[in-house]
């Protein structure tokens, strides 16, 4: 690792003009990647003891306030899931061969996966964007609730992850997305400082998006001031690791302010209309 960044910062030197914005992505993400990975083992240790019923209830709660939508209409969608057995059974085994395979840096959290499931059937969107892929847990929850709602496409972005494959390949990017349900998906490899301007400038609207890359308070708010003018009236902005500092919570109050709230390590805020 140490040599690569060597290479790296030579090259940098050398070819400042050429070299530089890609050295500072792959460094970027090379240093958020050990952050990750601490962050991870932290999350994972508080989730032990959590009551999982009181987190649904609270959560069916929040949702009905932010998204104006009715008690019932959540608790469905959640029964809906828990349905779903195929698809949670090959989430299992397959973050079972993350774990054993000792790679990466965990993954979200099953609050904020089921959180942004029940958000994606509940607001049915055309068009959702992602930033932050890594192994694709969020991803497969968001193409899931497309594939119920019958309609959606989910467009994602990411640097390629030090260490893993890429996608499509067995415990490479995007690996916990079930392949039958990749029909939907549109996967961007590179920094989304650079695509996700010119893929919002070709969608033109959104109806939802989620945050789940570099975690700083600055690159968090680049990445909402940057999608707050193509989501629609009413739309979702959402994101993870909300808890690391408050971004997304002074964006949601300077801008409308946009009703928000926070469901463990997941926010979501909708567009005032």
């Amino acid at each position: 690792m140490l040599s690569k960044i060597r290479e790296d910062v030579t090259k940098g030197i050398q070819s400042p003009g050429k070299i530089l914005p890609s050295l500072q992505s792959r460094l970027l993400a090379r240093i958020d990647f050990f952050q990750e990975r601490r962050y991870s083992t932290r999350a994972e240790k508080a989730l032990t003891g959590l009551d999982k019923q009181a987190v649904r209830r609270d959560r069916v709660a929040s949702l009905v306030n932010v998204l104006d939508l009715n008690s019932g209409e959540i608790e469905r969608y959640l029964t809906e899931l828990d349905s779903k057995r195929e698809f949670l059974a090959l989430m299992n085994e397959r973050h079972e061969h993350i774990r054993t395979a000792g790679i990466g840096t965990g993954t979200s959290d099953w609050i904020d996966c089921e959180t942004v499931y029940l958000v994606t059937r509940a607001l049915k969107p055309s068009v959702v964007v992602e930033t932050g892929i890594q192994f694709g847990a969020t991803s497969a929850y968001i193409l899931l609730a497309l594939d119920q709602n019958g309609a959606g496409q989910l467009h994602s972005i990411d640097l390629p992850w030090p260490g893993l494959a890429g996608v499509g390949e067995p415990l490479g990017i995007g690996y916990l997305a079930p392949e039958w349900l990749r029909h939907r998906w549109h996967v961007i490899l590179g920094d989304s400082t650079e695509h996700l301007p010119k893929l919002l400038a070709d969608l033109g609207r959104i109806d939802m998006f989620n945050h789940d890359s570099l975690h700083t308070y600055k690159f968090m708010t680049w990445e909402y001031r940057t999608v707050w003018p193509y989501l629609r009236p009413g739309g979702v902005l959402a994101s993870h690791d909300i808890r690391r500092h408050n971004a997304f919570q002074d964006f949601c109050r300077r801008n409308g302010p946009a009703p928000y709230t926070l469901i463990y390590n997941q926010g979501v805020a909708r567009k005032p209309e």
